[in-house]
């Protein structure tokens, strides 16, 4: 609304950008951008089923909200993808956990996948071939 008030966007940008809160439809995905106010945590995202860029386009839209962005089940080649399109969010992988996480804002990372039963700790292994 401060925006509108100082006149940076009109009143219709506004609405447009509140209607869909707390979800932002990407077309292929619904990202929830208010998990983290209601969890603790934003949301999650499952990389199977996905294409790259799609993963890439969803852990975007979550670091602009968020210090936090966690993809699960992903790949090496999942993980290199998204860290050229993503230069501005350093991410790193997790190789046992399988998982890839934005380093921006992460003073201690420590997050457990409960069927692999691996902690994710910081600073980050990286993937050969980086």
């Amino acid at each position: 609304m401060r925006d509108v008030r100082e006149g940076r966007i009109t009143v219709g940008r506004a609405m447009e950008e509140v209607r869909g809160l707390p979800f932002e439809d990407l077309g292929f995905a619904k990202v929830d951008t208010h998990r983290g106010l209601r969890r603790g945590f934003p949301e999650v995202v499952y990389c199977p089923g996905k294409t790259d860029a799609q993963i890439s386009s969803i852990l975007e839209r979550m670091a602009a909200d968020s210090s936090v962005a966690l993809a699960t089940r992903a790949t090496p080649e999942t993980y290199r993808a998204v860290a050229r399109t993503l230069k501005e969010n350093p991410v790193a992988y997790h190789d046992a956990a399988r998982m890839i996480y934005d380093l921006t804002g992460f003073a201690m990372v420590s997050c457990c996948d409960p069927i692999m039963g691996v902690w994710v700790e910081y600073p980050p292994r990286r993937v050969k071939g980086e």
